[in-house]
């Protein structure tokens, strides 16, 4: 049987506290393009799981704007995606997949 690659997959790595959120934010590239808006499901200080309506059309790399302005932001880097959700890891301002040597604050 082969590993998932959803969600359940990824639960036993993770290693921040889950906080269950449902907030709508905004997705961009590193050049400020507009990706669209995504729900974000849950977060930890590590990761978040992202609710959208095509994860397929998401590149491995982009920007979790969390706030209206978007001065609270995320780097991300996808972990998995299913059709409608993407697991992403926050790495540092440049996603050159570089991970977070610790949490962030949530």
């Amino acid at each position: 049987m082969q590993p998932s690659s959803g969600p359940k997959h990824k639960a036993e790595q993770r290693r921040g506290k889950r906080h269950y959120v449902n907030l709508i934010a905004r997705l961009a590239q590193a050049d400020g393009a507009e990706l669209g808006s995504c729900v974000v499901a849950d977060i930890s200080g590590t990761g978040a799981r992202l609710k959208t309506n095509d994860a397929s059309s998401l590149p491995e790399n982009f920007v979790l704007l969390l706030s209206v302005n978007g001065r609270l932001r995320r780097h991300c880097l996808v972990a998995w995606r299913t059709a409608l959700e993407v697991g992403v890891e926050f790495v540092w301002d440049n996603p050159s997949r570089k991970k977070m040597k610790q949490p962030l604050a949530v």
